[in-house]
This record gives C-alpha cells, structure tokens and sequence, in this order.
C-alpha cells in the first residue's frame, strides 16, 4: 500500500470517527447496564489485574451481582483500551467506534476481492449506512464485537483457495475460534459456519478427498485451541461458555419461527430489534431504501454466482440457524454478525445496476437518492428524537454528578463522600463513576451520619443540616460541604 493510499484511510477513518462519536454520550445519555458492567471490570482490570470478584485476569469475568459473564474479546479489548487513555463513558463507547472501522476496512478488502475496487466502495457505504451501526457505535456492548472475525474467516478461507495455502485455513478457523468468545450469539452461530466451511471445502476439492481432508484437518487445527478448551472453561467458570439452562427445541414449527422470524423483512428494514435500546421502533436493522439492491443482489448471487459468492450467501442463510433452539425472535442485535454478508450481497446488487447500462444505471441513482433520504432521517430521528424515547426505560444521566464530586474534591482537597442510598440505586453505573474516576473507593455516607471537616457529600438531598450546599450544576444530585 502505497503513502497515498495510507493517508486516504487516515483522514477516512479519522472523519468516521468524528461522525459516529457525535453525541456519543448523550444518546443514549446513560449507560445500559452491561456497558456499566464491562466498563466497571475494564477498569479494575487495567488497573490491578483483578475483577470485581478478585480473579486475576480471568477468562471471564462474572458482573451483575454473579447474574452474567462478561465475554472476554470486548473485556479485555476494553481494558487495554483503558490502560492506554484512561476510563470515561466517552472512551468506553469509543472502543465500539474502534471495531466498527476495523470491520469497515476488513469489509473493503473482502469485497474487492470479490467485486473489485467501485463495488467495494458501495459495499461499504452500504456498511457505513447500516442503522444498526450508527446506534451500536454509541453503545459500549459486545454485540458488534462478532463482526471483524467474521470477515476475517471469509477472507482467509477464500485466500486459502485462491493461493493453495493451508496456513490461510489455520487463520479462517482460528478466526472463528476467536468469535466464539466475542458474544454468547455465537456460540449457536460458530458451530454452523464451521460445518459450512467443511461443506465449502469439500466442493473445492471433490476430485481429490485426501487433499479435502487435509485441508479440514489444518482448519479444525486452526479452531481447536479456543473450542478444545471448552470443557476446562465449563469446568472453571461454570455457565460462561452454555447457560446451565439447556436449548429447548420444542415443535418443528416453534423452531422454524425463531429461524424464519430472522429475516421476516417487516422487522430487518422498518421495525428493527425489540429492545428499545438497540432500535428506534421506526428504523430496521437495515435501510428500507437498500432493500432492492439487496434483493436483486441476491437474485444475482443464486442465477449466476460463484462458489465464493454462494458462500457469502449460505453464511448469511445458515447464521441463525439454531436460534430457533433459544428463541430468539425479532433480537437484530443478536444478528449483527451477519452484517457483512449483508453489504456484500447488496453490493452485487450496485454492481448489477452499475453494469448493466444507462436505464439501469438510473435506476441505480433513484435507489441512490433513497438511501442517502432515509438515512438522513434515521440520523436526524437517532440523534434529536430517540434519546427522549430511549430515556424513559434507562436511568437519569449520572456521569457529571460523579465526575462533579470527584472534581470538587480535588479541587479543595475535601474527602468525597457518596451517599450509600444513591450508590445502591445507580447499581452498576456507580461503580463504574466511582471506579474511572477516584483513585480509591469512595466512603459512603448513610442519613445522619457525622461528616468529618473539610468534607464533600453527594446526596439526593437539596438541604442538610450543618453542611453549605455547593452552587454546582449537576443533572440529579447535590453536592453538600462540611468546611
């Protein structure tokens, strides 16, 4: 790669980040309460080496009051992110910024492999444009995390056919391997890629089944370090790698709804994901707009596609596949691993219209000019709209009230204090706050409680008897003083 082509991504990703960082912390304004529970480990982490449970750097961390296990790619992602620049709200997110322009640019590469340089290019402005992308770029969640390893797999798999190269193939299955960590969606989605892979495989050597063989075999050394361990992991860490709950197939039917319910078009490109925080109710997992070169793609990939492309195809088809065994329905960000296949297959989509002469070609702008319509109201709806919607199923903003306390007491070289019923109620959060931003766990304060001089209290009450309310701003709290 050329100095030229170096500095043209640079400034690209560089503008990405300013645009997807763009009210970073105000939508949503407070953090859910797994992005709290990754922030909280990740600092503790960078700091000591130990979780929330004083596990040296575990292969999992358990949060939420022993409810969940953090997965360890986005943990520990996060933690040497924090190590490097510090804790904030505003840095927790970022890091899901840093996996989406990874993604962007492993996309980039697979799809000018496969459509060549001006296809690749809408491929990935059809990435870019993905609702579900802009609103996981604001959400420090391991949802999104699937994504680069997925295209990883694809990219080293067709480089192993394309060169002759097995070691291409101990890449693609330890590119899996590594997703399987990434989100506990994928431990359903692993196992089916895999023998997709193997189905791949076969059909590009079905003259020569020892060459299929060792070929499998250099794969399944590629997945076994991460999927041999499983039974250790299960051992250690009991419930972080299969819930102790058990997959409940049900009726046939029961399990095709949960699979079919993944790509009933209603929910992919206007309703969008059922939780509140991961769509905005009126927006789908993708643009409506794009729903036509996606489909024409499609119909392109099965008239006349090659086996590469049709394997795009099948990943993308076979994804869900036991979902159906866990009743996921209408859950987009549980999908999020299939976006890649999704800006591929639109993109032979634009590559049909771009192709195929002057009328199609305008077509091609019409469908053009949607897009570019329907995301400017997703965006302007995401940005100015969705948080006054989102606020009422998250908790009030509480990030300034700490940093707030953390700042006065600096400031005067007062003892902060927290009062212990606030703490309790801001759950997760409260720890994170206090964690990122005091060097030392903050004293609680219980009513009517004696403070020491030269104190500094956040409490939820506007007037205590013998402590001088501060005149600071904050969104909830107060800040009381004992001078």
């Amino acid at each position: 790669m050329t100095i030229k082509r170096v500095l043209i991504w640079g400034l690209v990703l560089i503008g990405l980040g300013v645009f997807f960082s763009y009210r970073l912390t105000r939508v949503p304004s407070s953090l859910t309460v797994d992005e709290a529970a990754f922030g909280y480990n990740a600092v503790l982490l960078s700091e000591t080496g130990y979780d929330e449970n004083g596990r040296f750097l575990p292969f999992f961390v358990l949060s939420i009051n022993g409810q969940d296990w953090r997965q360890p790619v986005t943990q520990y992602m996060m933690t040497i992110f924090f190590k490097l620049f510090g804790a904030s709200k505003n840095k927790l997110r970022i890091t899901s910024i840093l996996v989406i322009l990874a993604t962007l640019v492993l996309i980039y590469y697979l799809a000018k492999m496969l459509l060549g340089k001006i296809s690749a290019i809408s491929v990935s402005i059809i990435y870019l444009t993905i609702p579900i992308i802009m609103i996981h770029s604001h959400l420090g969640l391991d949802n999104i995390m699937p994504m680069p390893f997925a295209v990883l797999w694809l990219i080293f798999l067709f480089l192993a056919e394309r060169n002759d190269k097995d070691i291409f193939l101990l890449l693609s299955g330890a590119s899996l391997g590594i997703g399987f960590y990434t989100y506990k969606g994928m431990r359903a989605i692993v196992p089916v890629w895999c023998l997709v892979t193997v189905g791949y495989m076969l059909i590009c050597n079905r003259k020569d089944f020892r060459k299929f063989l060792i070929k499998s075999l250099y794969f399944g050394l590629g997945t076994l370090p991460f999927l041999g361990i499983i039974p250790l992991l299960q051992q250690k860490f009991a419930g972080a790698v299969f819930d102790s709950q058990s997959p409940q197939v049900g009726s046939i039917y029961n399990l095709f709804y949960a699979y079919l319910s993944s790509y009933d078009l209603s929910f992919l490109f206007v309703e969008g994901d059922q939780t509140i925080y991961h769509s905005t109710g009126r927006h789908g997992m993708y643009l409506l707009a794009s729903l036509p070169i996606f489909l024409t793609g499609l119909y392109c990939i099965l008239a006349e596609g090659r086996k590469e492309e049709r394997l795009v195809l099948i990943s993308f088809v076979t994804g869900p596949l036991l979902y159906g065994m866990v009743n996921s329905v209408h859950r987009a960000s549980r999908l999020m691993a299939l976006i890649p296949m999704f800006a591929v297959i639109a993109g032979y989509g634009f590559k049909y219209f771009w192709e195929s002469g002057q009328m199609k070609r305008l077509i091609l702008a019409i469908i053009i000019s949607l897009m570019i319509v329907n995301y400017v109201d997703f965006v302007n709806y995401y940005w100015w709209k969705y948080p006054h919607q989102i606020e009422q199923k998250l908790s009030e903003p509480i990030e300034d009230s700490y940093q707030g306390l953390s700042r006065v007491a600096k400031e005067k070289n007062y003892q902060p204090y927290i009062s212990k019923a606030i703490f309790t109620a801001d759950g997760e959060s409260a720890k994170f706050y206090e964690a990122a931003y005091f060097d030392q766990p903050v004293a609680k304060w219980e009513d009517n409680q004696a403070l020491p001089n030269r104190a500094v209290l956040l409490t939820q009450r506007k007037e205590i008897e013998g402590l001088e309310q501060l005149e600071v701003n904050l969104p909830k709290y107060y800040l009381q003083v004992k001078k």
